[in-house]
């Protein structure tokens, strides 16, 4: 027998003696029940109705065995599959036609589950339960009365008094999104009482406020307006309503099985009660619903025709596309696989609905619902799964979106230079460029110069100045960025040569930060490279400390590795020059800046490192940035970086200050001394240790209290003078613009500069909306109440607050 034989035969004896000592195999049933479960309706090797008839079959036998392993699989699926609401809903109509107290218990879960979620105020996922128990009055699992009893709970909190206009948009949405599954059983079954119920919605959209509006929307004045999200919903409805109820989406398996649920016996739904309102409570924020296609814009290969905007078919898919995105945000590669495989694919131009989800997602405001680096990893995973169609659709989106440019909100322009500049960098920088030569005819600040401009600066990131040069044509000539080259801003000529010899011969030396700390004190004419022979001065002197800095820069100019590296070196002589004298941290913004103006991503890091390593303040950067030194560069998307950057590492360390004196809070509070009961039941030995260590840890945990709350109110202090002082300065750049505009008549140039201008103070308002919210009232006090404020800067904080009002 060969050797391979014998291993073989080996490896099966083993095999079999493993199993024999194991004995026989055993299969987890409930682990089955939840298998079949999750994949229903995704086998295909027969109809969905018959694996329903099927699986119904199956778990009649093991309700009582396994009836919480069948409900906890039931109501994960109702709230994560939302594609498969009326299958469910079509399972537990057959069960409780057989079973009627299992229908029983599946309410009572989903209505604890919901009860739950309210209170945890996961929102989304509560409106996906509310839907499913809507749509179970269909497999004549609940009664409609109860359903219409249920859904008027909503209704009447829509006119609660003192409570935030988020709140009762919520509860509305949450309605109007369950009416095309059960609309049709009210409509037919209690008309008068169902019209009442309409009414009041109409009520109140019709009396609801919009001021908001404006704030999140990606553009205006364009053929796709980006409508409310209440309001577009209800015209869908509307238009649903006029049609009878009747629509082209769902698969309603129920209505295969009538004979068997008509005679089922069915539950009343409990009303639940909405909790009350508290002021900490974070609700869904307002939308648009962005619009990018219409039917006129798909190719007309497509057979599918892409429904109209407010036809209810619209709003569902969409919703599926954008349930499908939330699901498998953490996965690129299955998120676009699964977008494919979207079940109604053959009923729309798949396509482009994707495509217009994927961009209303990147460019929702005030945040997007996850990284935006997702959404152009996923466009391109798209690109490759399906290059025969994605591209090309990509490609007129990307065009579209140019041609919308001059009213684009500058949020979102910035999210779409950082999409555009990193899809090109994945396939070779080839784009039709001389389709876009017209953002050169204004001037620099309008919106389609301006994107251009930054696109190529940012393509410049991903690669090389030879190469940037090579992919655009001629007519850019303009557009392309100064070699991103090192400007030794000392060369012979300089006064100061020979002191910045002096510096390099110190590096070169590798002499200490505390040496070198020595040395900066003494003017230039004094620089020795021996400090114990020098008289050391009372602070750093700032010409000294500017050669120094420049030639620490000059000799770690090969990499961003190798200044990092000379900043770790040099950081006591950098902190403590900054904190002696504050004067310093301006000459090491302005020396990097001259050393580095032509390297725009060298800038951005160098600066993000220097207030990682506590050199710079966030307070020194947002003087500089409106500073009239930089009035140059106030119109590029690098500067504007450096002041968030500055600003969310402020905010991060405040958020996590907050969230640590709040958990040592609550540990302080959840200490208790053991009850009469217990002491009983222990020895006096016991409860003395366990005392001692209660004392202990009570005295440890009030001491870091001590400790971190001063910490925590200084930030706090700071952090709203910087929130503050960068509004001020945006309501005065924007003041005096809007009055030489007024008073000398506004052209192109100044427009462009007011619109660029308050479009980045709305940025700063969404982009750390959190904190703004926490600070709204000191801004109201201190900025917003002058008389002298202009009302269009005024304007801005009013839609702002409405967002959260």
């Amino acid at each position: 027998m060969s050797g391979r034989y014998r291993r073989r035969y080996s490896d099966d004896e083993d095999m079999e003696d493993t199993k024999r000592r194991r004995g026989p195999e055993i299969i987890d049933l409930g682990a089955t029940i939840v298998e079949h479960i999750a994949t229903l309706g995704q086998k295909g090797e027969s109809s969905v109705e018959s694996e329903l008839e099927n699986l119904a079959q199956m778990l009649k036998g093991d309700i009582d065995e396994h009836k919480e392993v069948i409900l906890n699989a039931i109501s994960e699926g109702v709230v994560y599959q939302t594609q498969k609401v009326t299958m469910f809903s079509t399972l537990i109509g057959l069960l409780n036609a057989s079973k009627f107290n299992f229908g029983g218990d599946v309410i009572k879960r989903l209505i604890a589950d919901l009860d739950k979620r309210l209170q945890d105020h996961d929102y989304r996922h509560s409106t996906n339960i509310i839907t499913f128990l809507c749509d179970l009055a269909n497999a004549k699992v609940v009664t409609v009365v109860s359903v219409l009893e249920f859904l008027e709970v909503f209704v009447a909190a829509l006119f609660d008094d003192d409570v935030p206009q988020v709140r009762t948009d919520w509860c509305c949405y949450t309605v109007l999104k369950s009416l095309p599954y059960v609309g049709q059983e009210l409509s037919a079954k209690k008309s008068e009482g169902f019209e009442n119920l309409f009414d009041g919605l109409k009520r109140y959209i019709e009396g609801r406020k919009k001021t908001h509006v404006p704030m999140i929307q990606v553009w205006s004045a364009t053929v796709h307006e980006q409508e409310d999200y209440i309001d577009c919903l209800w015209a869908q409805i509307s238009k649903l309503k006029g049609d009878n109820w009747v629509e082209n989406h769902f698969q309603r398996y129920y209505i295969a099985f009538d004979s068997a649920l008509t005679d089922s016996l069915q539950h009343n739904l409990p009303s639940i009660p909405l909790p009350p309102h508290v002021s900490s409570t974070v609700y869904p924020c307002p939308r648009v619903v962005f619009r990018l296609f219409d039917y006129s814009d798909c190719d007309a290969d497509t057979k599918a025709v892409l429904p109209g905007a407010h036809s209810i078919e619209r709003f569902l898919i969409e919703d599926d596309i954008h349930h499908i995105i939330h699901l498998n945000i953490m996965d690129r590669k299955r998120c676009a696989a699964e977008l494919l495989d979207y079940n109604k694919r053959h009923a729309v131009p798949l396509n482009y609905v994707i495509v217009e989800c994927l961009f209303g997602q990147l460019m929702q405001l005030p945040t997007s619902p996850t990284l935006e680096l997702f959404y152009g990893a996923v466009l391109i995973q798209l690109c490759g799964l399906q290059p025969s169609g994605m591209p090309q659709v990509l490609a007129q989106a990307a065009q579209l979106l140019y041609e919308r440019l001059d009213t684009m909100q500058p949020i979102c322009v910035q999210r779409l230079v950082d999409w555009f500049s990193y899809h090109l960098s994945n396939f070779q920088y080839k784009w039709s460029w001389n389709d876009w030569t017209d953002c050169m005819a204004g001037d620099s600040l309008t919106p389609k110069a301006y994107f251009v401009r930054e696109v190529i600066e940012k393509c410049l990131h991903f690669s090389y100045h030879q190469q940037v040069t090579e992919f655009l044509p001629p007519s850019f000539d303009q557009m392309i960025p100064e070699k991103p080259l090192f400007i030794d801003v000392i060369d012979e000529e300089d006064p100061h040569a020979d002191v910045a010899e002096k510096f390099k011969e110190a590096l070169r030396a590798k002499k200490t930060g505390e040496e070198m700390l020595v040395i900066v004190k003494r003017a230039p004419e004094h620089v020795e490279l021996e400090p114990d022979a020098m008289d050391q001065g009372e602070e750093v002197d700032g010409t000294t400390f500017r050669i120094f800095f420049a030639m620490l820069l000059n000799m770690a100019q090969k990499s961003f590795s190798h200044s990092f590296a000379a900043f770790t070196r040099y950081h006591v002589t950098l902190r403590s020059a900054a904190e002696e004298r504050e004067q310093i941290q301006g000459v090491i913004l302005r020396t990097l800046y001259d050393c580095w103006k032509n390297h725009k991503q060298m800038m951005l890091v160098l600066i993000d490192k220097l207030l990682k390593m506590q050199v710079l303040d966030a307070s020194i950067i947002v003087a500089w940035v409106f500073s009239d030194e930089m009035k140059g560069e106030f119109d590029r998307m690098w500067l504007w970086e450096v002041l968030c950057a500055s600003v969310t590492r402020m905010a991060r360390h405040y958020k996590l200050l907050v969230k640590e004196v709040a958990e040592l809070e609550k540990q302080a509070s959840d200490m208790v001394t053991p009850k009469k009961e217990e002491d009983d039941a222990m020895g006096e030995e016991k409860i003395e240790d366990l005392k001692s260590s209660d004392v202990t840890e009570t005295a440890r945990v009030h001491s870091k209290l001590g400790e971190l709350k001063p910490k925590l109110e200084k930030i706090e202090s700071t952090f709203r003078l910087i929130i503050l002082d960068i509004v001020h300065k945006f309501i005065v750049t924007l003041t005096e613009h809007y009055m030489s505009a007024d008073n000398l008549g506004a052209d192109g140039a100044s427009s462009s500069y007011i619109n660029y201008t308050s479009g980045r103070l709305r940025q700063f308002f969404l982009t750390y909306a959190e904190h703004l919210w926490f600070f709204a009232d000191d801004l109201q006090k201190e900025l917003f109440s002058a008389v002298t404020i202009d009302p269009r800067i005024a304007e801005i904080f009013v839609q702002f607050r409405a967002l959260k009002v």
